[in-house]
């Protein structure tokens, strides 16, 4: 089962998205927001939302699923919704529920 204990050691790490045959985009991972249980849910599996940002690109992606990779995590298809771009580039949200 997917949890946020497999992404805290990826925190400020790299992870890309392949755009073409010889490009990539860049994310960094750069916080995991955990949501609070509620009395009647405590016994469901925790929520939790991933927070990247692409610094340096200023290419961005549409809402929809990717194949994120990762050198440690491998590969993995995410639904991703960008949220606005900040000082580090556009920022990006993937929630599991």
């Amino acid at each position: 089962m997917i949890n946020p204990e497999i992404f805290e050691p990826l925190v400020s790490q790299d992870f890309f998205i392949p755009l073409n045959e010889k490009e990539n985009l860049r994310l960094v991972l750069n916080k995991i927001e955990i949501f609070e249980a509620k009395e009647n849910e405590k016994s469901a599996p925790q929520g939790f939302a991933l927070m990247f940002n692409s610094p340096g690109e200023d290419r961005y992606l549409n809402q929809g699923t990717y194949s994120v990779k990762n050198e440690k995590l491998g590969e993995m298809n995410l639904f991703m919704v960008p949220r606005g771009t900040g000082e580090d580039g556009m920022q990006y949200e993937v929630i599991f529920n």
